[in-house]
């Protein structure tokens, strides 16, 4: 959705600079779109934690000797994680 907000951003950007005449966007598109590109990069981190964590799940599910202690290390520090207070 971001990307198509700022490719149509960019489209009418470049059409109303091909008729100078009318009324310009004086405002950048990282004044726009900068925070927005801050919260969506956030997600794809909180998607990739949410991926590893399944795969940590599944390798705890398959009781293999020597994985249950990196995975209970892995689930210490997500309790640890879980435990903080972010913004």
């Amino acid at each position: 959705l971001n990307e198509a907000y700022q490719a149509q951003f960019r489209r009418t950007k470049a059409d109303l600079e091909a008729n100078p005449r009318g009324r310009q966007f004086d405002m950048s598109e990282a004044q726009v779109f900068g925070e927005l590109d801050v919260f969506c990069r956030r997600l794809l981190k909180l998607l990739d934690l949410f991926s590893t964590v399944h795969q940590f799940r599944r390798l705890q599910a398959e009781r293999i000797d020597v994985m249950l202690e990196l995975c209970a290390a892995f689930f210490a520090l997500l309790d640890e994680l879980r435990g903080r207070r972010l913004d």
